[in-house]
This record gives C-alpha cells, sequence and structure tokens, in this order.
C-alpha cells in the first residue's frame, strides 16, 4: 500500500502518486476516474478525474489534474487540455441518447447558443 512517506522519495513514479491521491480522494468521498490504459484515451485528458462529494452550497468541485513526477515534463497536448480547462466556463452534463442528435450538433456549433437555449423537460425523453 502506498502512504504519504512516499512523498518525499525525490524518485516516487507517477503511478504511486496517482495510487497516493485516489487513495485520498475515496478516503474524503470523491468519486474518482482513472483510465486503466491511458493509449485508449486520447493525447492530454488528464490523469486524475474526480468529482467531490456534495458540498454545503448544494454544488460539487470537479478536479482534473494531470500528475508528473518532480521531473516530470508536460506534453504539447497535455499543455493544451491544461489551458483550455483553466478557461471552462460552463459545463454540460446529461445523457445522449440518439433522439438528441439535432441539440448535439447545435451545441457543438454554437456551445453559447445551445447551453443559452431552454433545456427540453427530461420527463419527456425517452428510454
Amino acid at each position: 500500500m502506498v502512504g504519504v512517506d512516499d512523498l518525499l522519495n525525490p524518485r516516487m513514479h507517477e503511478g504511486t502518486l496517482q495510487e497516493l491521491c485516489e487513495q485520498t480522494l475515496r478516503r474524503y468521498g470523491w468519486l474518482v476516474y482513472h483510465e486503466g490504459d491511458s493509449r485508449k484515451s486520447d493525447k492530454g485528458l488528464p490523469d486524475l478525474i474526480a468529482l467531490s462529494p456534495l458540498q454545503r452550497d448544494g454544488t460539487t468541485t470537479m478536479l482534473m489534474l494531470e500528475l508528473k513526477t518532480e521531473k516530470g515534463v508536460l506534453s504539447e497536448e497535455q499543455e493544451l487540455w491544461q489551458i483550455k480547462l483553466g478557461t471552462v466556463g460552463t459545463i454540460v452534463t446529461g445523457v445522449m441518447r440518439p433522439a438528441g442528435w439535432r441539440q448535439f450538433v447545435a451545441l457543438c456549433f454554437d456551445p453559447t447558443a445551445a447551453v443559452e437555449a431552454t433545456p427540453p423537460d427530461p420527463s419527456t425523453s425517452v428510454d
């Protein structure tokens, strides 16, 4: 099992840092996503994606971190992801079904207009 003492090791591997971060997040009630084989993901996607427990104000916090060793360097793709994530103003969530294709394309074409539009009534969605 990985422990906090591992943080003091200057040669700590990225995988050890990942494991320690995931253990800590789960201990505090966060939902954690980890791609087991990042070769199957788009290049640059952050290593650690997590959602906090519900906070007092009824919101959660999304965490998207790139993990590196002390001497690790961001790739060009990782840098781009970090820059773009730092400018996020809106997060769109939901369930994508084939019937929602037009709304999806509208969102891709003009995110501002699609997000500002009144969302459909969820009670009318087809399962």
